[in-house]
């Protein structure tokens, strides 16, 4: 494995690989501000062969694995050639309808990974009802500051499990308070509760929503979702990611709102532009806005057109965001993790709680 130290290189072997790809198949999809963070903190690599391009990201005990691939049979090829000279611990996901995704699945898991855990993302509309308060709280919502990264990181590691929760680096959490997207309460001289958020242009993402365990059945968790909803008034869809069978964070999200998404096919890449087309069409809903098509609205005609992009870093569609799919078919991401023989085996549960297990698999792995 070779250390990346210009995001030029990773556009230019991801690039390499889609050129001519018939079935060009990736799980990567790195907005640049990450990528650059990656890069700058050394804690990306990559490998490339015949077909397919891996990257390694460290991350605490183990690593991300990525790859871009010319086909699938080129993954399942080089994949074992890989892991000799990768970390103890791998973790990798693969995101879209179970279905669609078959055949990678099923490479990977002969390549020694067993599936880790489910996750599905819900959304909300900005139009969403928000039930009302049932009780206020005394303490304050904030804004985090720079001194408060290390303890809610710290926070965040204790709740959320970290091979599949996808948890953030120091270096993320000092953005995320730089940028204003860490709302935090104070109880007892220590952080209580948080909510972290990306918003970006009309979307906007919760990553973590927590309370701390002692301080439970406050209403702090609630303050703070409401709290936030409130000042997102520009936001027009709200999404987040969940653990399938984490059923008391369903019933909580649902209750304010969110609900699985039924959007379009994940894969922009697929090679099935018509498909891909014809979807966007409905979802916008064209055959009713059409009507609008020519008419004077104060003082302006109002058209409608089809406009598209060409991806200039090859990169694909931003992480934890653009990925969609079919309707009627809720979306989920799948993490499968690896670890090496001679590791501690059996069944174990992740650190926030939720439904997520490893099991062990043939050969000692898990």
């Amino acid at each position: 494995m070779t250390v990346v130290r210009t995001a030029g290189e990773v556009f230019e072997a991801i690039q390499k690989v889609k050129a001519g790809a018939a079935a060009f198949c990736t799980n990567f999809f790195p907005v640049q501000s990450k990528l650059e963070n990656w890069i700058a903190h050394r804690e990306l690599s990559l490998r490339s062969s015949e077909g397919v391009t891996f990257f390694l990201r460290k991350d605490r005990d183990f690593a991300h694995l990525y790859f871009c691939g010319a086909n699938p049979g080129a993954f399942g090829r080089e994949l074992p050639h890989l892991l000799p000279m990768s970390p103890d611990k791998l973790s990798t996901d693969f995101v879209g309808p179970e279905a669609s995704l078959i055949d990678l699945l099923k490479l990977t898991e002969q390549a020694g990974f067993s599936r880790y855990a489910r996750l599905v993302r819900l959304t909300r509309a900005a139009s969403a009802a928000t039930p009302p308060a049932e009780e206020q709280i005394s303490a304050g919502i904030r804004l985090a500051s720079q001194q408060d990264a290390r303890p809610i990181l710290e926070l965040i590691e204790r709740h959320f499990d970290r091979f599949a929760d996808q948890l953030p680096a120091l270096y993320d959490i000092e953005s995320a308070v730089a940028a204003g997207q860490i709302f935090a309460i104070n109880q007892d001289g220590e952080i209580a509760a948080l909510l972290f958020f990306e918003t970006q242009g009309l979307t906007s993402t919760i990553r973590y929503w927590l309370v701390a365990e002692q301080f439970h059945s406050r209403g702090m968790g609630s303050a703070l979702i409401r709290h936030y909803f409130s000042t997102q008034s520009a936001v027009r869809r709200f999404i987040l990611w969940v653990t399938a069978t984490n059923d008391n964070a369903m019933r909580k999200y649902r209750y304010y709102g969110y609900a699985p998404d039924g959007l379009i096919d994940p894969w922009s890449d697929s090679g099935d532009y018509q498909r891909v087309l014809d979807q966007c069409v409905a979802e916008f809903d064209w055959a009713d806005r059409s009507s609008l098509d020519g008419t004077l609205v104060n003082g302006r005609y109002h058209g409608l057109g089809v406009g598209c992009f060409v991806e200039g870093g090859g990169t694909g569609p931003p992480d934890r965001e653009a990925r969609c799919s079919f309707a009627g078919r809720p979306r989920s991401r799948w993490i499968w993790r690896r670890a090496r023989a001679g590791r501690s085996s059996g069944r174990s549960r992740p650190p926030n709680g939720g439904n997520c297990w490893r099991r062990n698999i043939r050969n000692g792995h898990k």
